[in-house]
């Protein structure tokens, strides 16, 4: 574990234009900062291979799962709106 401030010294070999310390406050989700006592800890909360996540944190999995779902849309709801106004303009030529 490489405490915050020491981690800020690697900016200039890695050419980082960027400050670190927001960018890691930036994704809490990514990064897990620990401030234990009076120095602070950074950690990688998942585990990566050439790119691709080794082990998914378990709310990681959920969070993929809920925005598959948002951006599939709702299903079917047109053919229900329809499906709805014919059964109803059928049930008022029955009344009639």
């Amino acid at each position: 574990m490489i405490p915050l401030e020491r981690l800020s010294h690697f900016r200039r070999p890695f050419d980082m234009e960027v400050n670190l310390r927001e960018l890691i406050l930036k994704h809490p989700g990514i990064f897990y900062i620990s401030t234990k006592g009076s120095t602070q800890t950074v950690l990688l909360r998942e585990s990566y291979s050439k790119g691709c996540l080794i082990e998914p944190n378990p709310v990681y999995n959920v969070r993929r799962k809920m925005l598959g779902l948002i951006l599939s849309g709702c299903r079917g709801i047109d053919e229900m709106d329809s499906a709805t106004w014919v059964s109803e303009e059928h049930n008022q030529e029955s009344a009639t």
